[in-house]
């Protein structure tokens, strides 16, 4: 198996786990998160919150929020082995 390939700061070393994304904010503050699907060449990815959906209320704790992000990926035809970059998007709403 190759290396882990992956960049970016919602990418993690392991196969089996989500992404996390830290969210600074007020302690009390609340903020609203949505994740959006994508699709690309072949394939397409939906990013799923911890709840199971693509939205989400939290409350910020002491200054911080970490959301982890995990998701589905479908390939809808036969990839070739080479890197494929997936892109989503992470909407915050301070509230």
């Amino acid at each position: 198996m190759a290396a882990n390939l992956r960049t970016g700061a919602a990418c993690v070393e392991s196969e089996w786990d989500t992404g996390v994304i830290r969210i600074t904010a007020e302690a009390g503050e609340s903020v609203i998160i949505q994740v959006s699907s994508v699709m690309a060449e072949g394939m397409s990815f939906i990013p799923i919150l911890a709840n199971g959906t693509q939205s989400d209320v939290y409350l910020v704790q002491n200054g911080f929020l970490d959301i982890s992000i995990g998701g589905e990926l479908t390939l809808q035809k036969t990839l070739g082995l080479s890197l494929y970059t997936i892109s989503y998007m992470v909407e915050v709403n301070y509230q």
